[in-house]
């Protein structure tokens, strides 16, 4: 199976990277240059909390990849998806599939305007890695990733294949991959804790642990992600608020010196993925008659935020 990373940042790379330890042929496409460079001059670094690894693997931009994978696995910002799928459009074909692990929800509606509905895939995945310099990623702590067909009954038999053979393939690389029947319950859980955790570690420039010091933080967190799981109920998605705040738990606890995406983009003065997380639960509470105030609020705050970085 060829595999392409499309957007190979820290999870990206993490991804991919484990996948080509494991034998897998896996190409890593990012507009980083100086990440290319350094993978290309050096190897990617994959760093966790008992080893370090090495993997030579290809690395590149994606106007310059020009073979058919079976599989893009898109994993760049949520805003940077039409033009991340532009850049590949020259290699995809009416069998290619895509596969989202991407922050935010509503990820299907764009990849199926790229190639067939049957043909996309969507999920997420809760490891948290970072990017430690180019070349260098670590991954924080254990997490796992879901994923499945975004329109089962549209699906060929071979694209069903597929998906089975990815994810046989991701857990033979050591990473905690599920093929999940109730995948939009998974997204918005992941959706209203990034909603909460994303959002006010941001607003704050506090790493997980630090929401454990003010007890309040914590308390915010956990109101953004109740009009998260509001907003996915009145859509008729099945939610467990009690999943999600044991995942915000988990996180505060267990991935403790971890930064969360947001906060990494803030630091490193570029654009957060705030509109597809918390504006999209505003506009689609707003949709549905579901109050968000909370959401808004952070909403607002992260944006400011990236207007001071910019």
């Amino acid at each position: 199976m060829k595999i392409a990373i499309l957007g190979a940042g820290a999870v990206g790379s993490w991804i991919g990277g484990s996948l080509a330890l494991a034998g897998g042929d896996v190409t890593l496409l990012t507009t980083n240059r100086p990440h290319i460079d350094a993978i290309s001059s050096q190897g990617l670094v994959l760093l966790n909390q008992s080893e370090n690894r090495k993997v030579q693997i290809v690395a590149m931009t994606p106007e310059h990849y020009s073979e058919q994978a079976d599989v893009f696995i898109v994993l760049c910002k949520s805003y940077q998806t039409p033009a991340a799928l532009a850049s590949i459009e020259h290699c995809l074909t009416v069998d290619s599939c895509l596969l989202s692990l991407q922050n935010g929800v509503g990820h299907e509606k764009v990849l199926e305007n790229t190639v067939p509905a049957g043909n996309v895939m969507i999920g997420n995945t809760l490891m948290p890695v970072a990017r430690d310099q180019p070349g260098v990623v670590s991954l924080k702590g254990e997490g796992p990733t879901y994923f499945n067909l975004a329109a089962p009954e549209l699906a060929s038999d071979a694209v069903i294949a597929l998906r089975d053979a990815l994810c046989s393939q991701m857990q033979s690389a050591g990473l905690d991959a599920q093929v999940d029947a109730d995948i939009l319950t998974r997204i918005w859980h992941k959706v209203a804790f990034n909603a909460g955790m994303n959002a006010v570690c941001a607003a704050a420039r506090c790493n997980n642990g630090g929401l454990a010091l003010h007890k309040p933080g914590e308390e915010l967190v956990r109101l953004a992600a109740e009009e998260a799981l509001a907003v996915a109920a009145a859509k008729g998605v099945t939610v467990d608020i009690e999943v999600v705040f044991s995942m915000i738990e988990f996180a505060v606890a267990h991935h403790a010196q971890h930064k969360a995406s947001m906060v990494q983009d803030l630091l490193a003065a570029r654009k957060t993925e705030i509109d597809a997380i918390n504006g999209e639960i505003v506009l689609q509470g707003e949709q549905l008659g579901v109050a968000t105030p909370v959401n808004q609020v952070l909403h607002t705050v992260v944006k400011l935020a990236e207007t001071a970085v910019e």
